[in-house]
């Protein structure tokens, strides 16, 4: 309901505070011992997920479930850490925002040419940074182009 009430969604006229509320609500029941998808959501957008230690496995089993906004946090949290709730894994950032692209997410698709253009998560891959790149400059990317360009000079 929180979602919907905050995107206008089943109906209902968006009112973001009433969606506060209810995000609120639900991360006082669930907690990362014992997620919800929904809960995963609303510590991302609340920004409380620094409160808390983070077990990957939890986040990570439910990610096909989560907005693919909170793809774009946890792959960027993952490949940077955040102090005191998880260490910093690469294999993990890779694996987040291989199956946001799955989603349709154009930034991850950015994200997976830079990945494997600087060695993040494996070996240099050539042409699969170059794909990544392409089709993130065709969903609009604007750094996608400058990358390509520079990659045939």
């Amino acid at each position: 309901m929180g979602m919907a009430r905050l995107l206008g969604q089943l109906g209902l006229p968006p009112a973001p505070d009433a969606a506060m509320k209810l995000f609120q609500k639900v991360t006082s029941i669930f907690s990362l011992e014992s997620p919800h998808p929904t809960y995963v959501y609303e510590v991302l957008l609340l920004g409380t997920l620094t409160v808390a230690k983070v077990d990957a496995r939890n986040i990570v089993s439910l990610i096909p479930q989560v907005e693919a906004k909170a793809d774009t946090a946890l792959f960027k949290w993952f490949l940077c850490s955040a102090e005191g709730c998880f260490d910093k894994d690469e294999v993990l950032a890779v694996t987040i925002v291989d199956k946001a692209t799955k989603k349709g997410l154009h930034s991850a698709e950015f994200a997976m040419g830079y990945y494997a253009d600087v060695r993040i998560g494996g070996r240099k891959d050539l042409e699969a940074v170059r794909g990544w790149y392409a089709r993130a400059a065709e969903h609009g990317n604007s750094d996608a182009p400058d990358r390509l360009a520079v990659l045939s000079g």
